[in-house]
């Protein structure tokens, strides 16, 4: 196998394509965005009452796992990123999302680097103040990330009415070498609104 065609093929797994219809990226994004600011809030109690002393090991271990779980997180991330065009809008949010999220990495290591010799790893102000940036950062960052998803439509449109509306709207941009006017009931299509008869409600289809 040709080195192309091993980048390719390793790029399509961490994309999730061959087992999955939907990126990784979006199942890991869960453990750092939780566990980064769990840490925080575990260090800043056990910083401020002595009965909550013990939570700063729980503060330290939140944080040494935010960082192991960031790195398959960002590798697939990444694989994500590659695929959109340099001259989309959505390249710019999904790079400065991507730059928020190595300064959280950054401010991670430095925290358990700081402190994994401490008595009980516990946090002194300097190691607060950054923990709390960082989850101010991450928070940032998730929002960029939502915007990449429900407003770009990246690694959404993978399947059911979602996908036809994107192959539609790619050979309409082919044809008339412009980008297609939103309309809303390609909106609509996309997210899996059915119509229904007058008088009805309308429900979410099963492809979302």
């Amino acid at each position: 196998m040709a080195l192309a065609d091993l980048l390719t093929t390793t790029k399509r797994v961490l994309q999730g394509k061959p087992f999955l219809s939907h990126p990784v990226h979006v199942i890991l994004v869960h453990f750092p965005m939780t566990l980064v600011p769990v840490g925080f809030i575990f260090d800043t109690m056990a910083s401020q009452d002595r009965k909550f002393r013990s939570l700063q090991e729980a503060g330290y271990y939140a944080n040494l796992f935010g960082i192991v779980t960031t790195i398959p997180t960002a590798v697939t991330g990444l694989a994500e990123w590659w695929d959109i065009p340099r001259d989309h809008p959505a390249w710019l949010t999904a790079t400065t999302h991507a730059a928020l999220n190595d300064i959280v990495l950054g401010i991670g290591v430095y925290n358990w680097w700081s402190r994994r010799n401490r008595r009980n790893f516990q946090p002194n102000q300097t190691n607060l103040v950054l923990g709390g940036v960082a989850t101010v950062v991450l928070s940032l960052s998730g929002w960029l990330g939502g915007l990449l998803s429900y407003d770009h439509g990246l690694g959404v449109q993978r399947q059911g009415a979602a996908l036809e509306v994107k192959r539609e709207d790619e050979e309409w941009e082919q044809s008339h070498g412009r980008s297609k006017p939103a309309s809303e009931e390609d909106e609509q299509r996309a997210f899996g609104v059915v119509a229904v008869p007058e008088g009805g409600e309308q429900t979410l289809g099963a492809d979302i």
